[in-house]
């Protein structure tokens, strides 16, 4: 059995519309085929959590260190917990 491992990602600024292109892309796959989609920041609960809390408008007095911190909270998170889905074989749009 031939195992394929994929991890797709699509660019793009606020608004340009990610979202909405990766949601049916998965049912392009043969059946059986394991894949997963996942936003970013966010992608799993506690990732959306650290999401809200960056996109929230009224966390004005944010430090430029804080956000980058929190940033890289949510990427740890989604490595650990759907990244490391590769290893297994996943296809993984992000």
């Amino acid at each position: 059995m031939i195992m394929i491992t994929m991890f797709i990602t699509l660019e793009g600024p606020d608004g340009s519309g990610k979202t909405s292109h990766v949601k049916p892309l998965p049912n392009g796959w043969k059946a059986g085929q394991r894949v997963h989609t996942a936003g970013e920041p966010g992608g799993t609960a506690i990732s959306e959590q650290i999401r809200t809390v960056l996109h929230d408008l009224k966390n004005t007095e944010m430090h430029p260190h804080t956000e980058t911190l929190l940033y890289q909270a949510a990427r740890a998170q989604i490595v650990e917990q759907v990244l490391l889905k590769l290893a297994d074989g996943w296809i993984v749009f992000v």
